[in-house]
């Protein structure tokens, strides 16, 4: 078994679990094999993480539509991930649950209280199909707590034995083919595999309330910009993105918005007040389910390895992404036509670090690189 943990520790004990997990239900693997029917009325996709893994997850429920006429499709999903998704067509029914195990700076592995009357919720709706894409211990625990009948999904992470159809993974795979990988497995014709978000009219006019107070007109120069990721150790340096936007405002006349969460805005204020920028300080002002809108009306969007880079990349924003060594690019960066990674190479590439006090995989990229990105992106 291939484990994706960078702990030993987790290895050893997963390789443990799953040891005795294939030896009990190996037998009723055999003897008791399930054929996965070509015709189901429930079905549930679990993706309780990030804004990004939700982003690239939104095409699975087009592709089951489509195989599976009639079915139902749930999604299992945080609050976040419910509102970037809302108004997706091909989702019937959304169930929220912030798992605590996914909150950024607090960590816990698992709250069994919650976890228990999740599950218990689950089983009452009778899924005849449950989909985990992460590939994760705790979700396949508990789609096998709440009874589903088929279980898809990786054993990265152990549970594998729990699983009715444990899918092959490619490590080396970007996150989006791990999704499509699911559906291919089960012979389901893939139609679609671009992200699909949806605006609604009342995001719209959101915007046009928000560009109205913020004094900015349909013609203008808008570029949006995200300068502070959940992880710092994702972070570019401040001064740059100072630099940054003070080059934008000369050679584009742009009129600058920043985004991000309510807790960065004194974060942001110091980065414009370096610049000398007159530029919009939005962060904590633009919920997630308006975010889509907005970055369709803009002529460009900077930003770090987080959420908002992805939303941007499915609204086909002209995009310059800066990439952290924290991941590999080539297997989480959003896909699009308009966009570009910058990612430099460094020996530690791949840490998977929340914070870091050297940064240097940021540090080597420049406000040149990052500007020359931008005119080749604005020229397409």
């Amino acid at each position: 078994m291939k484990y994706v943990f960078k702990n030993s520790i987790y290895r050893l004990i997963f390789s443990f679990i799953d040891l005795l997990g294939y030896i009990v239900f190996y037998p009723a693997k055999v003897f008791n094999s399930k054929q996965i029917p070509v015709s189901l009325k429930n079905i549930l996709v679990i993706r309780l993480d990030h804004i990004g893994d939700v982003v690239l997850s939104s095409s699975i429920a087009q592709n089951l539509k489509n195989h599976y006429k009639g079915a139902k499709v749930v999604y299992l999903v945080s609050s976040a991930g419910r509102d970037i998704l809302s108004g997706n067509p091909y989702i019937d029914e959304f169930i929220s649950f912030d798992a605590q195990w996914f909150k950024r700076g607090k960590r816990n592995v698992f709250e069994l209280r919650g976890f228990w009357a999740l599950s218990r919720k689950l089983r009452a709706m009778r899924f005849d199909l449950g989909f985990d894409p992460r590939g994760d211990f705790r979700h396949i625990l508990l789609m096998a707590l709440s009874g589903i009948k088929y279980k898809v999904g990786y054993g990265i992470t152990g549970g594998g034995f729990l699983l009715d159809r444990e899918a092959f993974y490619w490590p080396s795979a970007h996150a989006l083919d791990h999704n499509l990988d699911l559906l291919r497995g089960l012979g389901i014709n893939v139609v679609s595999e671009e992200p699909l978000l949806c605006e609604k009219p009342q995001d719209k006019v959101f915007v046009d309330d928000f560009l109205k107070e913020s004094s900015i007109a349909s013609g203008d120069f808008k570029a949006v910009v995200h300068a502070c990721a959940g992880n710092t150790a994702k972070n570019w340096l401040p001064l740059r993105f100072a630099e940054l936007i003070k080059r934008l405002g000369k050679e584009y006349n742009a009129k600058v918005i920043f985004i991000g969460s309510g807790e960065d805005a004194d974060k942001i204020s110091g980065i414009i007040n370096a610049s000398g920028v007159n530029a919009v300080n939005a962060v904590g002002r633009i919920p997630l389910d308006k975010l889509f809108v907005l970055l369709k009306r803009v002529d460009l969007f900077i930003g770090l390895d987080s959420g908002p880079s992805h939303i941007a990349a499915a609204a086909n924003t002209p995009s310059v992404v800066l990439y952290s060594g924290t991941n590999k690019a080539g297997e989480w960066a959003p896909k699009a036509e308009r966009l570009v990674v910058i990612q430099k190479y460094t020996k530690c590439q791949g840490c998977q670090r929340t914070e870091c006090h050297n940064n240097v995989c940021m540090g080597l990229i420049s406000v040149d690189e990052v500007m020359a990105c931008a005119k080749r992106m604005l020229s397409r």
